[in-house]
């Protein structure tokens, strides 16, 4: 028998083992919603959907104490930062040259998002402005694709130059406030190129992440590496693929509404009180949005 087969034992215990996995998530999922919805003043219901508490929860490491914490610090993180203007990041620098686009997608059908260190303007953007205009994509990203999508990143280092284009401040910000308000959406990030000396700048910046972030990081010698993972017609020629993802500034700011409004609030609003969602908590019914 074949290594990688498993046996009819196997199997079976692997399947019960899923069984009993998926049962305690389920009891993890209701005392979280219990907690959220009894300890919350008017609990947003986004906060309590399955794809939601998954998240935040294997954030955590399935610990409901932990995640209940981490959920309302991120509710505190959206009252402080929604509604975004457009106005007030599209012309930063950091937007108007294209560092940060969404383009084609991974073998497995999930979105790209492109990070081009290689024009990163440190001397000149703001960074209040490209954490805005971060957080307002990854909201559009996630209103698109739905709270389960996951997201494949290439961090594109091509012309980067380390005296120009080296931005600490930056990546820690990104990195922290993508593990603390949008856990699990990272499927992998490829980087590319990586010269030998990358290694010693990993060591610097791989802190500035969580540990199950760092390990979705690869590092790639050659654009035929990306292959695996991206079609070539998924992927811009800059990179060794047969697509043409040259960035448009217009139509970037164009594909961006004027306005990002926190859409846990406007559930609140439209949504069913938390009197309501409170009688659903015993039989683990999920509250309606």
């Amino acid at each position: 028998m074949d290594e990688d087969t498993l046996s009819p034992g196997d199997a079976a215990d692997a399947t019960k083992t899923k069984e009993e996995n998926a049962e305690e998530m389920m009891e993890e999922m209701k005392t979280l919603r219990r907690m959220m919805i009894t300890s919350v003043i008017a609990c947003p219901p986004q906060a309590t959907r399955v794809g939601i508490m998954k998240r935040f929860l294997k954030a955590r490491e399935f610990d409901c104490s932990a995640t209940f914490e981490m959920l309302k610090k991120h509710l505190e993180w959206r009252k402080s930062t929604f509604p975004i203007l457009k106005t007030s990041f599209i012309q930063d620098p950091f937007y108007q040259v294209g560092a940060f686009q969404v383009c084609g997608k991974d073998r497995d059908g999930r979105p790209i998002l492109v990070i081009r260190s290689g024009v990163f303007p440190v001397s000149t953007r703001s960074l209040e402005a490209c954490m805005r205009g971060f957080a307002a994509v990854a909201e559009m990203l996630v209103a698109k694709h739905g709270v389960d999508a996951r997201f494949t990143v290439i961090y594109d280092r091509t012309d980067f130059s380390m005296s120009e284009n080296l931005d600490k401040e930056l990546l820690k910000s990104i990195g922290q406030v993508a593990q603390d308000n949008y856990p699990e959406l990272l499927e992998r990030c490829l980087v590319y190129p990586c010269p030998w000396y990358l290694r010693g700048l990993w060591r610097i910046v791989q802190y500035f992440f969580a540990p199950e972030v760092r390990r979705k990081v690869q590092f790639l010698g050659s654009a035929s590496d990306i292959f695996e993972y991206v079609a070539p017609d998924q992927l811009d020629s800059s990179l060794g693929g047969t697509a043409d993802f040259t960035y448009n500034h217009k139509a970037f700011a164009s594909s961006l509404p004027d306005k990002t409004v926190d859409t846990w609030i406007a559930d609140v609003a439209d949504g069913e009180d938390c009197d309501a969602a409170k009688e659903k908590v015993d039989v683990g019914e999920e509250p309606r949005s």
